[in-house]
């Protein structure tokens, strides 16, 4: 069972990185069995297609991100990313180091994990192949990531913790210059280089404190 299991984790991790450099079309079954070492008829007994492989890659992305935010608090037991008081309760009375500290965590776990680099870039490559991916890739990186933000940023600004304005414009603001950092650093194959990775998180960390002391009320006077 204990080598039934490792085959299959080598098939995944081999179709990730194989997808993440050629895409998902240009890669072959017989590809990733060559990668892996085992024949092509053994990686059926663990996946039916090429899709039930990326399918599980998706799958164990999607569950990572649940308990990665469930753990962080960014969402609640229901598994939603609807914002709740609690929520606001807790973003707002947030100091300084531990907003920094859990954007970082957020930072390293969706921009800096080679991994899940991975994962974008083939989402990257088989958007302009496949409309569904494409759909995927702007869910994902996009939509989730900015309604999220400006429920979240709406909230606090009714509560007068932030200053007035458009939640979604302010999402924009924030958002931008992280997806920025990421394809300037990590999208183009840079992410094992430990020097690029310190330089990118000082500019991250300078950019959340400055959003954070040019938006919020209380800090307007300083």
């Amino acid at each position: 069972m204990e080598n039934n299991i490792s085959t299959k984790q080598k098939i995944l991790d081999a179709a990730l990185d194989l997808f993440s450099k050629k895409g998902f079309t240009a890669v072959s079954v017989r590809d990733i069995s060559g990668a892996v070492g085992i024949k092509e008829s053994s990686l059926y007994n663990h996946f039916k297609n090429k899709q039930d492989i990326f399918d599980t890659i998706l799958y164990d992305y999607t569950k990572d991100c649940d308990d990665f935010f469930l753990q962080q608090n960014i969402i609640g037991d229901n598994m939603k990313y609807d914002i709740s008081n609690d929520q606001v309760i807790f973003f707002s009375n947030m100091s300084d180091e531990q907003f920094v500290d859990l954007s970082m965590n957020i930072f390293n776990q969706f921009y800096l994990n080679p991994q899940v680099i991975k994962f974008w870039r083939i989402l990257a490559i088989e958007q302009y192949n496949n409309p569904e991916i494409a759909k995927l890739y702007n869910k994902l990186l996009f939509e989730d990531v900015l309604n999220y933000q400006s429920q979240l940023l709406g909230l606090l600004i009714s509560k007068g913790i932030l200053i007035e304005a458009d939640p979604y414009v302010l999402a924009l603001q924030f958002y931008a210059p992280i997806y920025l950092l990421f394809q300037k650093y990590f999208a183009s194959g840079h992410e094992k280089i430990e020097i690029v990775k310190t330089e990118a998180k000082k500019i991250f960390k300078n950019h959340i404190l400055h959003f954070r002391k040019v938006n919020s009320n209380k800090r307007g006077g300083e």
